[in-house]
């Protein structure tokens, strides 16, 4: 189980819980979630993996990728090569906007707290930091 703190905060902060369900079980999971809800968390899941919104940068999604390790393939293909230690940041800033909204398109349910097929909801916590650098 995920211990879950808050800490005193300012009254403009947001707290975030990003991960991956890729190891977790659907009660963890569930679990986590709601503690987090109940303490003013915000949610920024991806499944089954990160590399889910890296891909969405690029292209829709493969139906036939369901795994990390074939986002993490797909990855290679479209970059010529992957790690994922050393983001190449430049190569997907350009690209934000499309993957904002590629991933809303896959799962445009706003009260999920996960992707319930492969997607991730990092978009949601990349439009509160857009909107942020736009004030």
């Amino acid at each position: 189980m995920l211990s879950l703190s808050l800490e005193t905060h300012n009254v403009y902060d947001m707290l975030w819980l990003v991960f991956d369900v890729d190891r977790w079980t659907s009660q963890n999971l569930s679990s986590v979630c709601r503690e987090a809800k109940q303490k003013n968390y915000y949610l920024a899941i991806s499944n089954p993996c990160f590399e889910v919104w890296l891909c969405l940068h690029f292209s829709d999604l493969n139906p036939q990728d369901k795994s990390c390790q074939d986002f993490k393939t797909r990855l290679k293909v479209l970059l010529g090569s992957y790690n994922s230690s050393k983001l190449e940041l430049s190569l997907y800033e350009p690209k934000i906007a499309d993957a904002v909204a590629r991933a809303k398109q896959l799962h445009p349910t706003a009260t999920q707290n996960w992707p319930p097929t492969p997607g991730t909801h990092v978009y949601r916590l990349v439009e509160i930091l857009l909107q942020s650098l736009n004030k």
